[in-house]
């Protein structure tokens, strides 16, 4: 029994980049989590949450947390101190929510635990010109049908470009601009389907 549940923390464990919750100016919350969801922060750290089943009798939140909490001091111990973080999880009814916190794109990229599928590559205005010039893009909260190339678009230093594959909902701290694919939920929630890769245009500052 014990080695069915540690196996099932890992199964839950490598799914901790998937999740959603709403945003806030501070963050994430568990108490909003509704599907997956990864946020974008103003600081340059990325806040990923994840919502699992957790319905079997032997299963227990506590040991899951100290599961999570130890993998978190494993990693942070080759990557400097809070390269990653547990922000929070909680046990929901049947469901088990977690917040992981990054202290930014390389700390993320490197952590062990990624899910597949949850990619995120960010760009400066300059690097994200030559690598979507040619890009058609969506402008944000626009009815038309008209279509933009990157080139027209990266005009500006406090744009944020990011790139990401879904299935997730991605949030950033600033408003969202311009996006290749997805379903803009509001100003700073666009959804990516299964399959889809999106790359999102936003300020890098709430305004």
């Amino acid at each position: 029994m014990k080695k069915i549940f540690l196996k099932s923390m890992a199964v839950l464990l490598s799914g901790l980049m998937l999740g959603g919750c709403a945003f806030s100016k501070e963050g994430l919350s568990v108490k909003n989590i509704s599907e997956q969801t990864v946020c974008i922060k103003k600081d340059g750290s990325i806040e990923a949450a994840y919502v699992e089943d957790f319905d079997k009798s032997y299963y227990d939140v506590e040991e899951l947390r100290r599961f999570v909490a130890n993998a978190c001091t494993d990693y942070n111990a080759g990557h400097g101190s809070e390269a990653v973080s547990l922000s929070a999880i909680e046990l929901d009814e049947k469901e088990v929510k977690a917040i992981l916190v990054f202290r930014n794109q390389a700390a993320y990229d490197l952590f062990p635990q990624r899910a597949v599928g949850s990619d995120i590559m960010t760009y400066d205005s300059d690097k994200a010109l030559k690598e979507f010039a040619e890009t058609k893009f969506h402008k944000a909260n626009d009815k038309s049908e008209e279509l933009f190339l990157g080139k027209d678009i990266f005009t500006d230093e406090n744009m944020g470009v990011v790139c990401v594959n879904g299935p997730l909902v991605l949030e950033t701290s600033g408003k969202m601009l311009y996006y290749t694919a997805g379903t803009l939920l509001n100003s700073n929630n666009l959804k990516i389907a299964e399959g889809e890769t999106s790359v999102v245009v936003f300020k890098k500052y709430r305004k």
